[in-house]
């Protein structure tokens, strides 16, 4: 087994971590709410705490870059907040309507928030409120993923479902995606595959 090139500590237990997109800094996001600023030299084999951004009265379930110096966040204290690293303060907060469980930077200026009761939601340019939302799964927002169209968002959430919304508008999913959308966790031991729905009649299927 390969030895870690570096090992780092965080004060609290860690739901996630970042790493900055351009200097050696890793975002941890703690239980405490708060989130931790590690910078690091992988030569020296050194990292150290360097900053702690609050603002989360609860846990910090995700942290995560929109641009070089403001992270995006959320937490079970049902808010999403934007920091800047330079200020080291809050420029933007919202109230959710359920616990934050994960976020996913669209660009520099948007980002999408999936909660404890399956809503999802983009904000878009510090607006206060979200500009597009989906309230069709019954359980948390595990996961979000981008596709490679720059317009697909795939939701992963508790209820067992996989679902692709249109981020351009709320409501019903893009047809092309309903029957992904509405695919369970398969048995144990099936396989699960998806192509191109232009160029296949059939783009997901699940084999025994």
């Amino acid at each position: 087994m390969a030895a870690p090139l570096l090992s780092i500590s965080t004060k609290e237990h860690t739901f996630e971590a970042q790493f900055h997109p351009s200097r050696a800094l890793v975002a941890c996001a703690t239980i405490t709410g708060e989130v931790e600023l590690h910078s690091f030299d992988l030569d020296q084999c050194s990292e150290e705490l360097s900053q702690t951004i609050t603002g989360h009265k609860r846990s910090c379930r995700a942290a995560k870059w929109m641009s070089e110096s403001i992270l995006a966040s959320t937490g079970a204290d049902k808010l999403a907040l934007l920091s800047d690293l330079e200020s080291d303060k809050q420029v933007w907060r919202c109230k959710l309507k359920s616990a934050g469980y994960c976020l996913l930077p669209l660009d520099d200026q948007r980002f999408a928030v999936g909660d404890d009761d399956g809503g999802l939601r983009i904000f878009e340019g510090r607006q206060p409120k979200a500009t597009v939302s989906w309230f069709e799964n019954n359980d948390f927002i595990a996961d979000l993923a981008m596709g490679t169209d720059g317009t697909s968002l795939c939701a992963a959430s508790g209820d067992g479902t996989l679902a692709v919304y249109d981020i351009r508008k709320s409501g019903e999913k893009d047809p092309h995606f309903l029957t992904f959308a509405c695919c369970m966790k398969p048995p144990l031991g099936a396989r699960f595959w998806y192509g191109d729905y232009r160029s296949s009649p059939c783009y997901q299927q699940i084999v025994p």
